[in-house]
């Protein structure tokens, strides 16, 4: 995690929406959801969510536990919610299978930052 957490802003985000945007893409297309509006929803998530987790969320919870990955764990568990709710509100699609797409684009991301930092 500490590599992951070296990446500069940009960089992250870059890689977030490289990781994510497909995955949610396909999976809201796996639901009947129009292509435009898959990939509208799968970047506005991404753009309205990173830069919370980023500035806010993952900075406020390494204070409050005094450990990143517990706060990362916490931020990324908070951010899934966030974007299956907007989501469902832009596709009109459930909760429950928005959470799990937001879930899997997600976890798809930190594997990929993950073996980037090993690999730095």
């Amino acid at each position: 995690m500490v590599a992951v957490a070296e990446l500069t802003f940009p960089v992250a985000f870059g890689l977030t929406l490289l990781v994510e945007v497909p995955i949610w893409t396909v999976l809201l297309r796996a639901t009947a959801v129009p292509p435009v509006a898959a990939v509208r929803t799968a970047v506005v998530v991404n753009v309205v969510s990173h830069p919370v987790l980023w500035f806010v969320l993952v900075p406020w919870l390494d204070a409050v536990t005094g450990t990143t990955v517990a706060a990362v764990a916490l931020a990324e568990g908070l951010v899934w919610s966030f974007e299956a709710g907007l989501a469902a509100r832009l596709v009109h699609r459930s909760f429950g299978l928005l959470l799990g797409v937001s879930a899997s684009a997600n976890l798809a991301s930190i594997g990929v930052g993950l073996l980037l930092g090993a690999a730095l």
